[in-house]
Formats: structure tokens, sequence, C-alpha cells
């Protein structure tokens, strides 16, 4: 991390794997943690593994497929309610256009969400071997206060 001047708060997070519910309390409580760090009306960046998908990186078949496997095994149907939590709160998903699965599952669940700042770069690196079941991202995000 190389800041030139003003500051730049990184957050990493792992969300619940099953539940957007529980996503939901997780991320509330990492924003939290953001008023009280002083960092939420700064430059600061979300990153690690949501484990939530971005409904505009869903092609109606992709959807699709990602909702009978979800029925399949048990999960929660498809939400999208972190992307719209952080998207309301004024977030900007880094990559937006880039919709390269991070996950075995093949979609996007790895993000980088960023809040008073611009992005010059983002990537989804290969895969790691065999013993990893998600793509590292990365960015290169510019404070603009």
């Amino acid at each position: 991390v190389c800041v030139a001047e003003g500051g730049l708060h990184i957050v990493a997070v792992h969300l619940d794997h099953r539940c957007e519910d529980a996503r939901l309390r997780e991320l509330e409580e990492v924003l939290d943690w953001i008023r009280v760090l002083g960092a939420a009306d700064g430059p600061h960046v979300l990153v690690g593994d949501f484990n939530a998908v971005v409904e505009a990186d869903l092609a109606p078949a992709d959807l699709a497929a990602v909702a009978a496997h979800r029925q399949r095994t048990g999960w929660e149907s498809v939400r999208f309610d972190v992307a719209a939590r952080l998207r309301g709160l004024g977030y900007t998903l880094v990559g937006e256009d880039d919709p390269t699965p991070t996950c075995w599952a093949g979609t996007r669940v790895d993000h980088i969400w960023s809040k008073h700042c611009t992005s010059a770069l983002y990537t989804v690196f290969p895969p790691f071997g065999a013993s990893g079941d998600h793509r590292a991202v990365a960015a290169v995000v510019t404070p603009c206060l």
C-alpha cells in the first residue's frame, strides 16, 4: 500500500458463505468499525470474500444455474442485498465492468468496494494451484478527498 498523502483505510472482510442475512449483519458490524475508526467520511476500501453476488454480473442463464445449484444444496435463493446496501451507502464496486468469476461456483464473490476513491486498474489473478477455491483480486485505488 502506497499513499502519497492524506491516507487510505483498507478493511479486509470474509462474510458468511451461506446466508445473506448473516452477511448483512456482519457487514453492518464492519461499517460500525469503520465509523469508530473515523474512516467513514474519508477514503477507504472494503476488500475480500463477501460471498455475495452482484446482480449485474449474472446473465439470465448464469442466474438460473446459480439458483438451481443453491436449490440443490439447500442454500437460500439468490439475493443481492449486500451489493444494494453498499451502493446505497455510496460505495463503488471496483472492476464493475469485469465480472470474471473468482470462486469455484463460477461467480464473482470476492470484491473491492471503494468510497471517496477512484480506481485505475482492476485484475483477477489466476487460480493458485489446487488448494484454493477463490481467486485473488487487486486494484490500484487513489483517494480523492
